[in-house]
């Protein structure tokens, strides 16, 4: 009964103080601004996979303390409205394209000079992915994803399957060198935090990979091993990852 109460005010809450949104390209997004008028610091948090149910915020409790703007965007897309990685589906970019149109005109209308991409598993990826797209001031992570196709086809594969063009036979490959080569492709000059587990069942080949070619750019990393034995257990470790870095960075940049 607890749990059900606290999942109704939950919905009744984010239903009151979300905003929706339809980008140039015709993709509607979903999400939640928190604005402070005196900060000129974003923090995005990207929403982490979920096993049941539609896509929902992540980390907002965690951020309620700090003076600066945050902005939470759902991934109400694809599979059962859980998530398409913040990209699109059949392998086109409709919803990256349209997150990315929000935060630049977020950072517009708000006068933002910084900018601080967050998340854990999917929403960590989708905070690697555009952090270096769109030149992030810091990247803090938790047990990002790197090569999604595979990641989806161990243990999420109805995910899959909205997110791949049937007709097209590179599909899976292509979706799946989309955060590899944006690794290899984009020049980046901010930090990069990042929290894992050697125990996460995608450590080995996932997250390993990454970092180390986030290490061969020579990328400024700060890495974390946390303690968790299973993947579903990253996103809690990482919100206390999220605020003790967020404190320390907050300082550097205030």
């Amino acid at each position: 009964m607890k749990k059900w109460f606290i999942s109704q005010s939950r919905k009744l809450y984010f239903g009151w103080i979300q905003r929706k949104k339809k980008m140039s390209n015709g993709t509607k997004l979903t999400y939640v601004l928190n604005t402070v008028p005196e900060s000129d610091t974003l923090v995005i948090v990207f929403s982490s996979l979920t096993l049941k149910g539609k896509s929902v915020y992540n980390h907002v409790r965690s951020l309620n303390h700090i003076p600066h703007n945050r902005l939470y965007i759902l991934d109400n897309f694809g599979y059962e409205k859980r998530g398409v990685f913040y990209l699109g589906e059949k392998n086109e970019m409709e919803v990256r394209d349209a997150v990315e149109e929000l935060i630049m005109e977020i950072c517009d209308s708000e006068s933002i000079t910084n900018k601080i991409f967050a998340g854990s598993c999917k929403g960590g990826t989708t905070a690697v992915y555009l952090g270096l797209r769109l030149k992030a001031s810091q990247i803090i992570v938790g047990a990002p994803m790197y090569y999604i196709s595979d990641c989806l086809k161990v243990k999420f594969g109805d995910y899959l399957i909205p997110m791949l063009d049937e007709d097209n036979p590179n599909s899976y490959n292509e979706l799946n060198r989309v955060i590899r080569e944006t690794v290899h492709k984009e020049s980046y000059e901010g930090h990069i935090y990042i929290q894992y587990s050697t125990n996460d069942e995608y450590y080995a080949s996932q997250i390993k990979p990454l970092i180390g070619d986030l290490k061969k750019k020579k990328i400024s990393l700060f890495l974390e091993q946390a303690g968790y034995s299973y993947h579903d257990e990253c996103s809690r470790y990482f919100s206390s990852f999220l605020k003790s870095v967020l404190a320390e960075e907050i300082k550097l940049i205030s």
